[in-house]
């Protein structure tokens, strides 16, 4: 892995893809209902599971940027199956060994029920950052990420769906003939054609002048386009601020926030423990930094509302590389957005005290009183140090009800002038 990498720092956060936005507007099409979330849950975790123990992953070279890494996923097969590891093998390790797949829950609540969905995370680095350390749901992350089906989506490029692309697959069609006419030939009888088969002859090893960085079986040339372009469907290989709260709409106001399974994941990641400005404007990070996957269901995904281009129903992976965290006040009142969450369902955006369409997380005076929040509360001195606002650094000033006076209208004094001792 590198020591150093480096990319330009918009200390501005911006609005980016893998946002989850509102339902759409009537436009008067008929449209089909959504179907039963735990039957689809039970789908999704058992393909997600097929997945983790049928594949295998590498770190290559990015070539989209040679300052980052790329985690690369690809299929066990009889190639390679003695001395590949599947990833679901990396679950349950002892606490503080990496690379590490962890189980992890999240809660959907609907009207009818809760549903308890299953997504996972690989952590090769968990990233070493412990001032600032993992971000919050609410926080910002400078990263990289690239996002990938479980599964071509292409059947042009993959008609039987068993890994290896038509053009090197001996029997693309799936119906146990190998006597496709256009790729007839397949020497040590392991379903890759000759022409993109590693090994062709049998023998365990490349074979000469084959290039076959993953060790699938499949040469390189025949194997990376097939990958890049059917399952691809959203990257980002130069660094980027996200933030998990929010986009911005064209006029400035919140809109929708990034999806959850993957939110939620990248809590499982701190940022680097050092970085600095070069000379030339760019920024160098130390070598240390949080770098995984994610591996989401659909109901933490678009599940039956996906952008163009996904699959409905369909789970996700997205491989990130984290290299800073921020604490995000996204209303700059004093109290970091994550503790704006009254009724801690990990979403701000439904918590507005004022019911003015402002949530709190967004509104410099959450009770709409004419006293700013920043006003009715206290930090403490140098709580920003670390890079991070705790709750036992904020001084909430309560009514006789036990109300926090910044989320009363009826008090309305204002602190910002009162001396400590």
């Amino acid at each position: 892995m590198k020591n150093i990498i480096k990319g330009i720092i918009y200390f501005t956060i911006l609005s980016v893809g893998i946002v989850s936005c509102g339902g759409d507007d009537d436009d008067g099409i008929t449209t089909v209902p959504p179907r039963d979330r735990a039957e689809v849950e039970e789908e999704n975790r058992d393909s997600l599971m097929s997945y983790l123990e049928n594949h295998f992953y590498t770190v290559v070279e990015n070539d989209l940027n040679p300052n980052l890494l790329s985690i690369r996923f690809d299929s066990i097969t009889d190639y390679n199956e003695d001395f590949r590891t599947p990833i679901a093998s990396l679950l349950d390790l002892e606490e503080g060994i990496y690379p590490r797949l962890e189980e992890n829950t999240f809660s959907f609540e609907t009207e009818e029920e809760t549903i308890e969905y299953l997504y996972y995370v690989l952590k090769l680095e968990p990233g070493a950052n412990t001032q600032v350390g993992n971000p919050t749901f609410a926080d910002s992350t400078f990263l990289s990420y690239r996002g990938i089906f479980t599964r071509s989506t292409n059947n042009t490029d993959d008609v039987d769906f068993d890994g290896i692309p038509n053009e090197a697959d001996v029997d693309y069609d799936g119906d146990d003939d190998d006597e496709d006419p256009d790729n007839p030939q397949d020497e040590d009888e392991d379903g890759i054609n000759d022409d993109a088969d590693a090994d062709d002859d049998g023998v365990p090893g490349t074979d000469d002048g084959k290039l076959d960085e993953d060790n699938d079986g499949i040469i390189d040339s025949f194997d990376n386009s097939f990958y890049d372009n059917s399952r691809v469907f959203d990257q980002s290989p130069l660094p980027l601020w996200q933030n998990g709260v929010l986009s911005f709409s064209s006029t400035g106001q919140p809109g929708g926030s990034l999806i959850t399974g993957y939110r939620e994941g990248l809590t499982e990641f701190s940022g680097a423990s050092s970085f600095m400005m070069e000379d030339d404007g760019t920024f160098s990070f130390s070598g240390d930094y949080g770098i995984g996957a994610i591996f989401i269901p659909s109901g933490l995904a678009y599940f039956a509302n996906p952008p163009s281009g996904i699959p409905l129903y369909e789970p996700l992976i997205f491989s990130v590389q984290v290299l800073l965290v921020q604490e995000a006040d996204h209303d700059n009142d004093g109290i970091p957005s994550y503790l704006e969450d009254l009724d801690e369902d990990r979403f701000v955006i439904d918590d507005d005290t004022d019911e003015n369409t402002a949530p709190n997380f967004f509104d410099a005076d959450d009770d709409g009183d004419g006293v700013l929040t920043r006003d009715e509360i206290t930090i403490a001195e140098n709580a920003m140090d670390d890079g991070r606002v705790t709750l036992d650094e904020i001084e909430f000033y309560e009514n006789a009800d036990g109300l926090p006076a910044y989320l009363d209208p009826d008090v309305t004094e204002d602190r910002s002038d009162t001396d400590e001792d």
